[in-house]
């Protein structure tokens, strides 16, 4: 059987292994401290960076949106020129036929093709 621990002994054990709790309780609290340090500074900067992100995705839907508005304008304007020139030509081709009988020759004239024409 082993000897008892004198109680001398057992206080030094004791006391050593509080002071060894003691030490890594203040390493974990100046970690903790230095983490929260980092994250003081690091939350911000972060939060900048994704207001600015939003900014320019708030922007680019902008100008998204203003490009389609252009695309349809000028989709709207080819549409109208599309219009008019039938229009013309249905014109054209009536005054024409009636002043003259030939609304198909002027009919066939808006069909050719460059190279036709000399």
């Amino acid at each position: 059987m082993p000897a008892p621990a004198s109680s001398a002994t057992l206080y030094s054990h004791i006391d050593r292994a509080y002071r060894e709790f003691v030490d890594v309780a203040a390493l974990v609290a100046r970690q903790s401290a230095a983490e929260d340090a980092t994250a003081a500074t690091t939350i911000p900067v972060l939060q900048q960076m994704i207001e600015q992100k939003q900014k320019g995705r708030e922007r680019l839907k902008r100008e998204a949106q203003r490009i389609q508005n252009e695309q349809e304008a000028g989709r709207q304007e080819i549409t109208n020129l599309d219009a008019g020139v039938a229009n013309e030509r249905s014109l054209s081709g009536n005054v024409a036929g009636n002043n003259h009988g030939e609304g198909d020759v002027l009919e066939s004239f808006w069909t050719l093709s460059p190279c036709q024409v000399e």
